[in-house]
């Protein structure tokens, strides 16, 4: 321990000779006391060391130490706790007898060294339950969590109890490599394959027409079966309405099955295939799943009317293309001749010109109330925008353009974003947007405004307009083509900027009965999603409000009834109503406004995928070959006590000493306060005792 300063500490002769000095004024050449010589001694000694302490913290000095700590080697315990590990005719041995094996293990470990226990299916989780309840596995997600908590700590060994079976994430051979600690397995799970029968795979299009007939594809793979026959059943309303044979003739066959079916009814189908089982297979649940289908009347008629070629053109219609339930329709507009009343919503790219035509096509769609969406850019003329008041103009004496980026506004209320959308927005890419001075009604809700440079400004970059129903939608830039290239370069596919269009198109497309009351949720769920529903009320202004609870009711397909409540935010509703079992649901969501009730309905699908179900023949050679290179051993659950031993042999698991230098500031040390207060209080008592103050 030392003390060290951030001024020299030659500064200490200057307060030593300051505080002898002080020290005689007032013991030595003091005339109105007279204290004996050896008090004035003693005194002055007092009164110097005080003043030398005081002198010596105004240097702000430090203790200066060093400190070490001891690490026991960290041994983590990984139990995968996936349906496939109960999923085999040892289930009960599992949920029983195996806890207290693992839990007569992690004693063990406990009495050497430091042991953290988790779990994991589709996540890490902390601590183990043995519910065996996940839904898929991923066994590089677990470890790769585990590496980012404690890979800067001392890890001794990593034991990983499972079968081997990952249906989520990378290859954990190779995503292991970077681990550079020991990695040992229980190897669960059954490592003879079954007798066998299960629907791998099955395509279909999850929107087809009424009246319309439409393909479902199914692979059926049949395993140490061979000689047996079934079929393949396709079952509707419960009843079977086509079925096909299949005979095994090889140990893991594969058979592709195509069912054409007419759609006769409208809303939302329930199609089940099913696998006849067979004698001996102990596997039943990959034998079935249900496929939902909706049917609808029509899709809406989308036309993309544009100026001139641009990229950005081909980039909202790929994202619409995305959605089943639009058909779209791109036409460069000196070419068009048809009746714009036959479309539902109307893009408009760069329009109007400075062509009347354009600006009477405009007049239109207002007079019919059409939606559109609007893209401004260098070939729009922004006078034949203005003259329609349509909520949004920009005053300029001639054309001419500003970079500009997104910024998000936080208070929009229109619609939801989902998160990850929200935070791609400050990274997307500059759009060329009017320059001038802009002109917002009341009834524009601003989605992003602009940012020049460092600048951010109230000008709208893309909004929204309800005006009594009729909604538009404007994006005041070009270059949105832009922001797809950068969704695919972060996020390697064109989600986000899909969602961004369809967000939009959704919204100005909504009925004009549902507009003061819209609730969005997806038409279709896997039993591995969230259902989560939005929503927004607004006012007979258009204003969102969020004064009243909106009551949301969720029905199965056998009645069973889920009742949940909308939670509130500054101007919209949110629900997460978990994950629920596959099948067709109904909901009803009701709402007061304006002593009215409100009410929309709707219905969506949760899928199952079985995913745990349709591989459990364990696969311990993929652990071998993660032990072999990480120098440690696949164990049997009858071997688990052979663990303790051989993590207890090894010379690299040892404990780790830690130096750790620690600078405390001088006038925390509370020795030295109590010091001061003590020097002073004998030197007054002393004083005091000779008749002085």
């Amino acid at each position: 321990m030392e003390i060290v300063s951030q001024y020299s500490l030659w500064w200490m002769l200057p307060i030593v000779i300051l505080s002898f000095g002080l020290s005689l004024l007032l013991y030595y050449r003091n005339s109105r006391e007279s204290f004996p010589a050896w008090v004035n001694f003693g005194l002055g000694t007092l009164r110097f060391t005080v003043f030398m302490f005081l002198g010596l913290l105004l240097l702000s000095p430090m203790l200066k130490s060093w400190t070490t700590e001891v690490q026991k080697p960290i041994i983590i315990f990984v139990q995968d706790e996936s349906q496939s590990i109960v999923l085999n005719s040892d289930s009960s041995f599992y949920k029983n007898e195996y806890p207290e094996k693992v839990n007569g293990l992690i004693s063990s470990l406990q009495e050497k060294y430091e042991v953290k226990a988790f779990s994991f299916a589709e996540n890490l989780k902390k601590n183990t339950s043995f519910s065996y309840g996940g839904l898929n596995t991923d066994i590089t997600g677990a470890m790769n969590s585990i590496y980012e908590q404690y890979s800067h700590m001392n890890i001794g060994a990593v034991v990983v109890a499972t079968d081997g079976i990952y249906n989520k994430g990378q290859n954990p051979l190779y995503a292991m490599r970077r681990m550079k600690f020991p990695i040992y397995f229980i190897g669960l799970g059954d490592t003879v394959e079954q007798k066998d029968l299960l629907i791998s795979r099955q395509a279909y299009n999850k929107t087809v027409f009424l009246g319309n007939k439409f393909p479902i594809e199914v692979e059926v793979i049949s395993r140490k079966a061979v000689g047996e026959k079934t079929d393949l059943r396709l079952i509707h309303n419960g009843s079977i309405i086509d079925r096909k044979s299949i005979k095994i003739k090889s140990d893991n066959q594969k058979d592709v099955i195509r069912f054409y079916i007419e759609s006769k009814e409208s809303g939302l189908q329930n199609y089940k295939l099913l696998v006849k089982p067979i004698d001996s297979e102990t596997n039943k649940l990959n034998n079935s799943v249900n496929v939902f289908v909706n049917v609808i009347d029509s899709k809406q008629k989308v036309l993309i009317l544009y100026d001139s070629p641009h990229p950005d053109i081909a980039a909202i219609k790929s994202a619409l293309d995305s959605y089943e339930t639009y058909e779209v329709e791109r036409i460069q507009f000196n070419k068009f001749r048809k009746n714009i009343k036959a479309y539902n919503l109307v893009i408009l790219h760069q329009l109007p010109n400075a062509s009347n035509s354009s600006l009477r096509v405009l007049q239109l769609l207002k007079s019919e109330k059409i939606p559109f969406l609007m893209i401004v850019g260098s070939n729009s003329y922004l006078p034949n925008i203005n003259a329609l008041h349509l909520g949004i103009e920009i005053k300029s004496r001639q054309m001419s353009l500003n970079t500009v980026s997104a910024v998000l506004n936080p208070n929009f209320s229109a619609f939801v974003l989902s998160g990850n959308l929200r935070s791609n927005v400050q990274g997307f890419p500059p759009l060329s947007s009017p320059y001038g001075k802009y002109m917002v009604s009341k009834a524009v809700q601003t989605l992003f405004s602009q940012q020049i440079g460092s600048v951010k400004t109230k000008s709208p970059l893309v909004a929204t307009v309800n005006k009594s129903g009729w909604r538009t939608a404007y994006i005041m830039g070009e270059g949105i083509w832009r922001w797809r290239l950068y969704d695919y370069k972060i996020n390697d596919n064109h989600n986000v900027f899909n969602e961004f269009v369809g967000k939009i198109i959704r919204y100005i497309s909504l009925l004009k009965e549902y507009s003061a009351f819209d609730i969005e949720v997806k038409k279709h769920f896997d039993e591995l999603d969230d259902v989560v529903f939005n929503a927004v009320v607004y006012n007979d202004s258009y204003e969102p409000i969020v004064e009243n609870d909106i009551e949301l009711s969720i029905k199965n397909e056998h009645d069973k009834e889920y009742v949940y409540s909308f939670s509130k935010s500054d101007s919209s509703y949110y629900i997460n109503a978990g994950r629920l079992e596959s099948g067709v649901y109904s909901f009803t969501a009701k709402v007061m406004n304006n002593k009215k009730t409100l009410i929309r309905k709707g219905a969506f699908t949760v899928s199952s995928s079985n995913i745990e179900a349709r591989q459990l023949t364990a696969d311990h050679h993929l652990l071998f070959m993660i032990a072999q290179e990480h120098d440690a051993k696949v164990y049997s659950v009858s071997q688990m006590k052979h663990i303790v031993k051989d993590i207890s042999n090894r010379d690299d698991i040892v404990n780790l000493e830690y130096n750790h230098l620690k600078y405390n500031d001088f006038i925390d040390v509370n020795w030295l306060l109590g010091l001061i207060i003590l020097l002073l209080g004998v030197e007054w008592f002393v004083r005091k005792q000779n008749g002085s103050y």
